[in-house]
């Protein structure tokens, strides 16, 4: 903990605890993995500590204090806006901002800022920089890729239905609307409806199975479309895990293989469901 001075201390002891108090706050300034900074209100750095001229590129703290620090962010109107929020508050406020490092790369930085006064009443800024761009990178990463599943998912010829551990509908793409006749918004947040409600125990007992991280792998069943006729289907279908590894889902790719049973193109039968439908017998 840093040294606190008490105001009724004798002079020499005010002034050696003073000391011991600067020296203190100096190593840790210095020794913090996050970048430390502080800046006039004009944008010129007062102080910076060895992460921040890490962050920053820079080949020593003396070359980053000759620099604006208006100079450095990319993004000129999201600067301008952040400006702005700080002239009106004196709390701490959080921006994520793309910034330039010495070499002209571009990075992403998460930097808390705060405008506090000196003891002659000048307002400065003071805050706190961590690099974020592997972050940002992962994330824009998993957004690509979310987007490309999603156009195949919602592409594909198949349906592709994703469930939770209940049974209820998480995603239901384009063919499963086709197949089934029921459109995505009567079905999202609700138990699937392609299972009769005499045979839900059943489904049940399978979607337990994908539960405990088992696959199923063409399954020919017969569900059941909206207008209560039957369909025969061939199912394959797997878990769908969380960030955490633990089982959170599970997806099923549906095929419409009536009409090749119709023809006489029948698969042999597997581990599947027999869903009975309504007037079915």
């Amino acid at each position: 903990m840093p040294t606190r001075v008490s105001k009724s201390a004798p002079a020499p002891l005010a002034r050696r605890l003073a000391r011991e108090a600067e020296v203190q706050y100096r190593d840790l300034f210095n020794t913090v993995p996050v970048g430390l900074y502080r800046a006039s209100i004009d944008g010129r750095f007062l102080d910076v500590n060895p992460a921040m001229v890490e962050i920053f590129g820079f080949p020593d703290s003396k070359s980053l204090l000759a620099v604006n620090m208006n100079d450095l962010f990319v993004d000129a109107e999201e600067h301008r806006s952040w400006l702005e929020t700080l002239s009106g508050r004196r709390t701490a406020y959080n921006s994520e901002r793309r910034i330039l490092r010495f070499d002209g790369s571009v990075i992403w930085v998460s930097d808390t800022t705060r405008v506090d006064q000196n003891t002659d009443g000048n307002l400065y800024y003071k805050g706190c920089i961590k690099e974020i761009t592997a972050i940002k990178q992962a994330m824009e990463e998993l957004r690509r890729t979310h987007d490309r599943m999603s156009t195949l998912i919602h592409a594909s010829p198949l349906a592709v239905i994703n469930l939770d551990l209940r049974g209820n509908v998480l995603l239901w793409n384009s063919s499963a609307e086709k197949i089934f006749g029921w459109p995505e918004q009567e079905v999202l947040g609700l138990p699937i409806p392609v299972v009769h409600q005499d045979k839900w125990s059943d489904f049940v007992y399978h979607l337990r199975r994908l539960e405990q991280g088992e696959t199923l792998k063409d399954i020919e069943i017969m569900a059941m479309k909206k207008d209560g006729s039957p369909v025969a289907i061939s199912l394959s279908a797997g878990p769908i895990r969380d960030e955490r590894d633990s089982i959170c889902g599970v997806i099923g790719i549906l095929d419409d293989i009536s009409e090749r049973k119709k023809m006489g193109k029948e698969r042999a039968p597997g581990d599947g469901i027999e869903v009975p439908v309504s007037g079915g017998g």
